[in-house]
């Protein structure tokens, strides 16, 4: 580990900052060929406790080493949610919707599960990735 719990949160910010080790080219090659590799997203809504999710992660005994905002507006919103969940049945119905019911109802039409989720996590902000 980097950090004992006892850490200042304030060294750990700073050294969050010079932690990350690759640029994006070198992140995505590194996705390609590690199969041990892992990217985390932290959907817009919950771009206020990204930190936290980075802290997560080096708790759990991870190293980040790319980190990366992506800006996707709503309109790409469903196209992402098919793509991370490529494969995921779910993604074609409604199965779930019970769990977390949306103000304007149940979507309809073609993968409306993707519709689903994408009306819960995104907001008007951007997607932060962690490699």
């Amino acid at each position: 580990r980097l950090f004992g719990p006892r850490a200042e949160v304030a060294t750990r910010r700073a050294l969050r900052a010079t932690m990350d080790t690759m640029d994006a080219p070198e992140a995505l090659a590194f996705c390609r060929s590690s199969p041990g590799a892992v990217v985390v997203t932290v959907w817009p809504t919950a771009r206020a406790v990204a930190d936290k999710a980075r802290s997560w992660i080096e708790d759990c005994g991870g190293r980040v080493l790319h980190s990366q905002e992506v800006t996707i507006r709503r309109r790409g919103a469903v196209a992402t949610m098919m793509a991370l969940y490529h494969g995921e049945d779910w993604i074609h119905s409604n199965f779930w919707y019970g769990e977390s019911p949306l103000p304007e109802g149940r979507p309809d039409g073609p993968y409306a599960g993707a519709k689903w989720k994408s009306a819960l996590t995104w907001a008007d902000a951007p997607m932060t990735c962690y490699v």
